[in-house]
């Protein structure tokens, strides 16, 4: 029996809804899943939609994953899809 490939980590996506927020994706994800997230990964990921400027990836004091990341495109008239 062969086995079906299945996503490392499964995620959840949101657009920024304000002005202020409008070029930035808040991502969620399971901390016990994302483990081995790191800025650059979650860039690298993310680029296939836009250029992006920055990614955030919150942590606690301890060095560990909160369970969510923000990920700040550049103002571009044209969107990306």
């Amino acid at each position: 029996m062969k086995r079906t490939q299945r996503p490392i980590c499964q995620v959840r996506v949101e657009w920024g809804e304000s002005n202020v927020y409008k070029h930035c994706v808040h991502v969620q994800f399971n901390v016990h899943e994302g483990t081995f997230l790191h800025e650059d990964l979650i860039k690298q990921h993310f680029a296939t939609y836009g250029p992006v400027i920055s990614v955030s990836l919150p942590r606690y004091d301890n060095h560990k994953l909160k369970g969510f990341a923000f990920v700040h495109y550049e103002d571009t008239p044209v969107g990306y899809s």
